[in-house]
C-alpha cells in the first residue's frame, strides 16, 4: 500500500547541527538518524532552545522522522519512530510521517530488503 494512503508527510526545515545543544527542547537532526538512532527511541540525544523550537516542525509520539538526505542510497529514507511522550522537533533534510499505524512496524518496514529495492528501483530477488 502506498504510504500516502495511510499517513501524511510534512517536510522539515531550519535545523542545523550548530543549533544543537545539551538541554532545552528535544530535537533529532537528520545526521543522527544515520549515526545514533535505531528503529525507535523515547529520548533524544540533542536539544534546541525553546525559541528555535517554536520555528521548527513538531514531532508527536508515534510519528516517524525520515532522513531525506544521505551520502548513500541506504541512508535515504532511513527513519526513527518517536515513541517518547513529549513533543520534540526536527528540521531540514527530514520529513515527518504522521500516521495511525504501529510506529515500530512502519520503521521496521523502512529497513527491509523490499523497501531498499523499491528505493533503488531494483527487481526483487527471491531467497
Amino acid at each position: 500500500m502506498e504510504l500516502g494512503r495511510i499517513g501524511t508527510f510534512i517536510r522539515g526545515s531550519g535545523l542545523t547541527k550548530a543549533d544543537l545543544q545539551a538541554e532545552g527542547v528535544g530535537a533529532i537532526h537528520y545526521g543522527q538518524i544515520h549515526t545514533y538512532y535505531n528503529t525507535h527511541t523515547t529520548q533524544t540525544k540533542s536539544f534546541v532552545s525553546p525559541t528555535l523550537a517554536r520555528r521548527l516542525k513538531r514531532v508527536n509520539q508515534g510519528d516517524l522522522i525520515i532522513a531525506t538526505t544521505s551520502e548513500d542510497i541506504e541512508g535515504i529514507c532511513r527513519c526513527v519512530a518517536w515513541l517518547g511522550e513529549a513533543q520534540i522537533v526536527t528540521g531540514g533534510h527530514t520529513a515527518i510521517f504522521k500516521h495511525k499505524q504501529d510506529p515500530k512496524y512502519i520503521a521496521y518496514a523502512f529497513q527491509t530488503e523490499i523497501f531498499l529495492c523499491k528505493k533503488q528501483r531494483l527487481p526483487m530477488v527471491s531467497r
